[in-house]
C-alpha cells in the first residue's frame, strides 16, 4: 500500500522471481502490480454485501431458470423461509403467484435488460399467509456488461394496503353515522315542535287558568290575611311557572328563524338576557343569508341556545358577549362569558352526561361542515367559537 499524507492510497501487489546469470542465481527480480482497482471492487462488493445483508427489505437474486440464487436476512424475516429452504427454488412459487401472464413478461424484461418499475403484487409466506408487496426488479450484469442473473427488491406494504382497503369502509361508516345523526336531529326538531305545541296549548293554558283561579280565591279571602298571603305566593309561583313554560315553548320552536339568522339570534339573546337577568353585549353584522344553508342556520341557532343554557345552568356568569358575523366564506359565532369556567380537558375526557351538551354542539357543527372550539379554565369563564362555511357564490 502506497501513499503520503495527502496522496491517494494505492494498493500494490509484489511478486518476485530469481534472476540467473550464466546458470547461476545472482539475485531476485521484483515485479509490482497496481491492484488498486481490484481492491476498490472488492471493497465495494463487501459494502454491497453488508447493505444487502442488513436491509430489512427482501433482496433476492435468481438465474435464467428463475431459481433463487441469493436470499438475504430481510427475505428470511419477511417470508419466514431460511436461506437453505429456498436456494434453487423457483421464485415464482413465492413471488408473483397471481400475476399470470404479466409474470412471464416481467421475467422476460429482466432477462433482456429492460427496466422494470415498481409494481404491486401478493407473495406467499411460510406460515401460509399472503402479504401485499411492492417489487422492483433489475438485471445483474458482469464486468463485461453481460446479463448473468436477475434481482428483485421486495418491500412489505401490507399495512399500507390494508389501510387503503379500510379507507372506503371507514368512510362509509362515517357517512352512515352522519346520516343517523341527521335523522336524529330531524327527529329532535320534530319532537321539539310537538312539545312546544303541547306546552303552549295544554300546559300553558292550564297554568294560566290556575293563576286566574288563585287570583279569584285571593279576592274572596279578603277577611283572612294569612290565607291571602299564601294565595298571593301561590299566584306568584303560578305566574313565574307560566312565564317559564312560555319561554320554554318559544325556545323549542324557533319560528323567528324564518326572518333570518341575524334577527333570530338577536331576538333570542335579548329574550334570554331578560329571562335569566344576565347582561349581554351583542354584535351582529349582515350575513349573505342566501348562501347560508337552512340547516347551517338552524345549527348555529341551536348551538347558541345550548351555549347560553350552559351559562344559565353552570356558568354563574354576570355578563355575556355574543358576536355573529361573516368573514370571507364563513359565518362565525362567538359566545363568551365571565363565569366560573371549567377544566376543558377533563370535561372532554369525562362521561358523556358531564359534557354539558358539547358533543351535541360538535355534531351539529360537523354535519354542516363547520368547526367548534371551546376554551375554558376554572375561574376564567368560557368561550365558544363556531364557524360554518357558506355555499359557493
Amino acid at each position: 500500500m502506497l501513499g503520503g499524507a495527502n496522496a491517494p492510497i494505492r494498493w500494490i501487489a509484489e511478486r518476485g522471481r530469481v534472476q540467473y546469470d550464466a546458470g547461476r542465481a545472482v539475485g531476485i527480480l521484483g515485479i509490482d502490480f497496481d491492484v488498486t482497482h481490484h481492491k476498490s471492487a472488492e471493497a465495494a462488493q463487501a459494502r454491497l454485501a453488508s447493505i444487502v445483508g442488513l436491509s430489512r427489505d427482501a433482496i433476492v437474486s435468481f438465474d435464467f431458470q428463475r431459481c433463487i440464487v441469493t436470499w438475504n436476512q430481510g427475505a428470511e424475516e419477511m417470508f419466514g423461509f431460511a436461506t437453505a429452504e429456498v436456494i434453487g427454488r423457483d421464485l415464482s412459487s413465492i413471488l408473483l403467484p397471481e400475476v399470470g401472464r404479466q409474470r412471464d413478461s416481467i421475467f422476460q424484461d429482466i432477462e433482456a435488460g429492460r427496466p422494470v418499475h415498481d409494481f404491486a403484487t401478493r407473495a406467499h409466506t411460510k406460515s401460509g399467509v399472503d402479504i401485499d408487496v411492492s417489487v422492483s426488479a433489475s438485471s445483474v450484469t458482469d464486468q463485461a456488461g453481460s446479463i448473468i442473473a436477475g434481482s428483485v427488491i421486495i418491500r412489505d406494504v401490507s399495512a399500507q394496503a390494508e389501510a387503503e382497503r379500510e379507507t372506503p369502509r371507514h368512510t362509509a361508516a362515517l357517512e352512515r353515522r352522519a346520516e343517523r345523526i341527521r335523522d336524529l336531529i330531524v327527529t329532535q326538531e320534530n319532537e321539539r315542535r310537538r312539545i312546544a305545541r303541547d306546552l303552549h296549548d295544554q300546559l300553558g293554558q292550564q297554568i294560566t287558568a290556575l293563576r286566574l283561579s288563585l287570583a279569584v280565591c285571593r279576592e274572596r279571602a279578603s277577611g283572612d290575611d294569612t290565607l291571602q298571603q299564601q294565595l298571593a305566593k301561590a299566584e306568584l309561583v303560578a305566574t313565574r311557572l307560566d312565564a317559564d313554560i312560555e319561554f320554554l315553548a318559544w325556545e323549542l320552536r324557533p319560528s323567528q328563524l324564518d326572518r333570518g339568522l341575524v334577527g333570530a339570534i338577536d331576538t333570542y339573546v335579548r329574550e334570554w338576557s331578560s329571562h335569566f337577568r344576565v347582561a349581554i353585549d351583542i354584535h351582529t353584522s349582515r350575513l349573505d343569508e342566501d348562501r347560508l344553508p337552512p340547516q347551517a342556520a338552524l345549527s348555529l341557532y341551536r348551538i347558541a341556545q345550548e351555549a347560553l343554557n350552559n351559562v344559565a345552568k353552570h356558568g354563574h356568569a354576570t355578563r355575556v358577549a355574543v358576536i355573529l358575523e361573516q368573514r370571507d366564506e364563513r359565518v362565525g359565532l362567538v359566545i363568551e362569558d365571565n363565569g366560573r369556567g371549567f377544566d376543558a380537558i377533563r370535561m372532554n375526557a369525562g362521561p358523556q352526561e358531564q359534557r354539558f351538551g358539547v358533543t351535541g354542539m360538535r355534531e351539529r357543527a360537523a354535519l354542516v361542515g363547520g368547526t367548534i372550539d371551546i376554551e375554558s379554565a376554572p375561574g376564567r369563564g368560557t368561550t365558544v367559537i363556531v364557524q360554518v362555511p357558506l355555499l359557493a357564490s
